[in-house]
């Protein structure tokens, strides 16, 4: 799977190979403006920070977000897209027992783009604006690789019933094979699925606590128990 999300993952936009610094600034202002544009139509809004380049959509709980992220090189820089949905509550409880810091407790995702493309991953061929009059090309390839591949994932999981499916449907979330951290999976799952109301909730608690203690984490097992621990006496 680390071989075929490398694939993936490489740059989707190779910037200003070629051009001159003051064309290339001036192009990707182009490229950003005319983003905004097409984005401010579906409900987003933009967000700038240092070299990141976010357009946001917030509802109720939920929070969309879409990034262009930029990695800098002597003569261009790439541009690499993530997206994330955050469910408020979900991550407010979450963090109770995280032990994470204020600024990554603010921004944390939910349900990351790759965790949920784990079975079906896309491999767009790369585009490069090496003159100006690329620009708006670039514009279309973006809004095409948004709409073809992002969007449908924010539409897979815009209500809480469809985030805790997207976890614990079939227990998929035990064959995860891209991850950072078994509590940051397991303990969002079984949260969703308390607060989604599940049937099978006490089945899933009893299994997720006995692959908790076989996988590798950065929380000990008493996290994940005190944190089923308050699903059960609270939520």
């Amino acid at each position: 799977m680390a071989k075929r999300m490398s694939k993936f993952w490489r740059a989707v936009l190779l910037f200003g190979k070629g051009m001159e610094k003051e064309e290339k600034d001036v192009a990707f202002s182009q490229f950003l403006s005319q983003l905004c544009l097409f984005f401010h139509t579906k409900g987003f809004q933009f967000r700038h920070s240092g070299d990141s380049f976010r357009f946001v959509k917030v509802e109720g709980e939920f929070t969309w977000s879409f990034e262009l992220g930029i990695s800098h090189h002597p003569d261009s820089f790439w541009i690499k897209p993530a997206a994330g949905i955050r469910h408020d509550q979900i991550e407010r409880i979450f963090h109770r027992f995280s032990g994470a810091p204020e600024t990554v407790q603010k921004g944390s995702a939910t349900v990351s783009w790759g965790r949920a493309l784990e079975k079906r991953i896309p491999k767009p061929n790369s585009f490069q604006v090496e003159r100006m009059g690329q620009t708006q090309k670039a514009v279309v390839f973006t809004e095409h690789f948004f709409t073809k591949w992002v969007e449908q994932f924010f539409s897979e999981n815009s209500d809480l019933q469809a985030i805790s499916n997207t976890f614990n449907i079939g227990r998929a979330i035990l064959r995860a094979e891209y991850y950072t951290d078994w509590f940051d999976l397991l303990g969002r799952a079984i949260i969703s699925g308390k607060l989604a109301k599940r049937t099978d909730y006490d089945i899933l608690k009893s299994e997720y606590r006995r692959a908790f203690e076989m996988r590798q984490s950065s929380r000990p097992l008493s996290s994940f128990d005190a944190l089923i621990e308050m699903l059960d006496n609270e939520a």
